[in-house]
């Protein structure tokens, strides 16, 4: 069976516009997240950004595809965050 590659993954993902919520921000441990863990920029309004539905974290889909194919080797790709498993069966389970 064929690994599907990034690009895959990350077109497959819900993308979403950025929207800060006042008062409210995703957290991670307590911690309130406003910027792509991955390059470690700030989130604008209104900026693109997908999402891991299992998990709900959000980065730059351009970061995220890179973060996937830098585990090239690995045969399961991760959220960067949680560690979850991020493959196209878990997606397709996830929507069940």
């Amino acid at each position: 069976m064929r690994q599907e590659t990034a690009l895959e993954i990350v077109k497959n993902l819900k993308h979403k516009q950025f929207k800060r919520k006042v008062g409210a921000a995703d957290e991670f441990d307590g911690l309130e997240i406003d910027e792509c863990v991955i390059c470690l920029e700030a989130f604008a309004d209104s900026q693109q950004v997908v999402e891991i539905p299992m998990c709900h974290h959000l980065f730059h889909p351009d970061c995220l595809e890179k973060w996937f194919q830098s585990q090239i080797q690995a045969t399961e790709r991760r959220c960067p965050l949680c560690n979850i498993e991020v493959s196209l069966p878990a997606l397709q389970n996830h929507e069940q």
